[in-house]
């Protein structure tokens, strides 16, 4: 039984985590990171991410 428990917990917290929370939030269709600082702090991971 908890190799049953660890194994759906190992599926469903990615896949909530991963897939549906962005997804429920491009589909809602709100501005949630174009207003002060938080616009900004996506800068630096596309600067580390693109840099190869």
């Amino acid at each position: 039984m908890t190799a049953l428990k660890t194994t759906l917990f190992i599926l469903l917290v990615p896949g909530l985590l991963l897939v549906l929370l962005p997804c429920a939030l491009v589909s809602a269709d709100v501005a949630l990171f174009s207003f002060g600082i938080f616009h900004w702090l996506a800068v630096p991971f596309w600067a580390v991410g693109g840099g190869r």
